[in-house]
């Protein structure tokens, strides 16, 4: 699998309503107008196992939104996670315009790669004792919506190249226990196949490099430190070997039209034999390179630290003023300040923050223009 780029969509959260209790003994009743459910989020799972990329992962990937709140005071239900796996053969990038940072991690929890909107007020939550009966709700905030890159690293200690048909994949199956497909045909396996050697405390990363993809996983194969080369024409050898480096250790392994194998020319030992003496091969380098050597191990997991309430910010511009800060911005996103009572509660809010004391330092008006939560506001005092 080459790059995939995937987009990200956490939900968003469920919208508040506007509900008063209505009954056969309460005619006018108060409110009692739900909370929206909580967006699902989307975290990435670490695997400590070596596995192709799931392709039926596509390039929008979207979690599911909270739902909206019900008469009662009943609470909507919050949008289910979302999980993508990433085997350890591929690393995770986050792309932010011009820039690219790579998600590591470490901890037994999954990464949280975008999080889901919060869910909205009901209108119980904004009552106040001069406002018994607000006709106004909140709707959910928008999730976040990010771009990943998937990349396959180029870090098998084991690459098997060689002819088409030549029982590449058999022989990774056999030495890994993986079931990657084989057939009778040139050209069974179209994509890379990854497997691991383990033997005791030996744990190497194999990597199955179909030969229409030799050229294209140059860098792959040049990564590795050993490099199996499987041929039945003997003569084909110095064609397949010619892109590795004179530092890597290659052990030719002639088979036959049955795929038995032989691991020199010279030799008639086939079959379960032939693959011992190359298992014998591999835990040899191991013991060669103990730097090499590893445990399976959980795959370092570092939860990106949580988002705290950061404070506002005010600075003026030609064209008005700028108020940054995850409150102003959530209650201007989320609120209908077309309506009259969310408005008041708008600026009520705003003022208890301090944000109208650092308005009227800048020198601020009433009606002045205040970009806040991707709205243009004109303000009030």
């Amino acid at each position: 699998m080459q790059k995939r780029t995937i987009i990200l969509q956490a939900g968003n959260g469920g919208d508040g309503i506007v509900s008063f209790k209505r009954s056969y003994k309460v005619p006018k009743g108060g409110p009692d107008g739900g909370n929206g459910g909580n967006g699902g989020n989307i975290y990435a799972k670490f695997l400590n196992k070596v596995a192709d990329f799931n392709k039926s992962t596509g390039s929008h990937v979207k979690a599911q939104n909270g739902q909206k709140g019900d008469t009662n005071n009943k609470n909507g239900k919050a949008g289910q996670h979302l999980v993508i796996n990433i085997p350890k053969n591929y690393s995770l990038w986050l792309v932010e315009k011009n820039t690219k940072t790579q998600i590591i991690q470490t901890g037994k929890k999954p990464a949280l790669l975008a999080r889901g909107g919060k869910g909205g007020w009901g209108n119980t939550k904004f009552v106040l004792p001069n406002r018994k009966t607000p006709r106004f709700s909140q709707n959910g905030q928008k999730g976040e919506t990010i771009t990943v890159e998937v990349l396959p690293k180029s870090s098998a200690d084991v690459v098997i190249i060689g002819e088409p048909n030549s029982g590449k994949t058999t022989l990774l199956n056999m030495l890994s226990g993986s079931k990657a497909r084989t057939g009778s045909y040139s050209g069974t396996t179209q994509a890379v196949n990854y497997g691991t050697f383990e033997d005791g405390k030996t744990l190497l990363v194999l990597a199955d490099i179909p030969a229409s993809q030799t050229k294209i996983n140059n860098e792959h194969i040049s990564a590795a430190s050993v490099v199996l080369c499987v041929v039945q024409n003997e003569t084909l050898f110095p064609e397949y070997t010619k892109i590795c480096k004179k530092n890597q250790k290659i052990i030719k392994i002639i088979t036959d039209k049955n795929n038995n194998f032989l691991t020199s020319a010279k030799s008639s030992i086939n079959g379960p034999e032939a693959v011992e003496q190359i298992r014998e091969e591999l835990r040899t380098y191991a013991a060669d390179y103990p730097n090499r050597k590893t445990e399976a191990s959980p795959t370092p997991v570092t939860r990106p630290p949580n988002l705290k309430k950061s404070k506002f910010s005010v600075k003026k511009e030609s064209n008005g003023f700028v108020l940054e800060g995850s409150t102003p911005g959530l209650l201007a996103e989320t609120l209908d300040l077309s309506n009259n009572e969310a408005r008041y509660e708008f600026f009520r809010r705003m003022r208890l923050l301090g944000v109208n004391r650092d308005l009227l330092k800048l020198e601020a008006k009433a009606g002045d223009i205040v970009f806040v939560g991707g709205k243009e506001v004109g303000w009030e005092f």
